[in-house]
């Protein structure tokens, strides 16, 4: 983006969803603002909103869960675990993004 922004064209990161939710948006704001170059996030809606609204769900009814939790099991280090206990016992929703590929290695015993 900074490269061809350099040459005075204007350039469209287009990600689909909101791009501020587990995506490299906070890198490359950083960038760019390092670099010198005017930007513009124009915000969507999040994968997790937006599937419960066209399954005509409610991520937080409150008779079932008064909470909503975005996470990612997908963390920067492999050496880094995730908590799957305490987010299992908040009794919140979870809507998991980038699950990972380490199932075996992740999984825990919830009791």
């Amino acid at each position: 983006m900074i490269a061809f922004a350099s040459f005075g064209v204007n350039v469209v990161r287009l990600k689909g969803g909101d791009p501020s939710i587990f995506g490299r948006s906070g890198e490359e704001m950083d960038a760019l603002r390092k670099a010198g170059v005017d930007f513009e996030v124009v915000p969507g809606v999040t994968s997790a909103l937006a599937s419960a609204a066209a399954a005509q769900v409610s991520l937080t009814h409150r008779n079932k869960s008064s909470a909503v939790i975005l996470l990612s099991s997908h963390p920067a280090s492999p050496e880094q675990a995730v908590a799957w206990p305490a987010y299992v016992a908040s009794g919140a929703t979870l809507a998991v993004y980038m699950p990972g590929f380490k199932y075996r290695r992740n999984r825990c015993e919830l009791t």
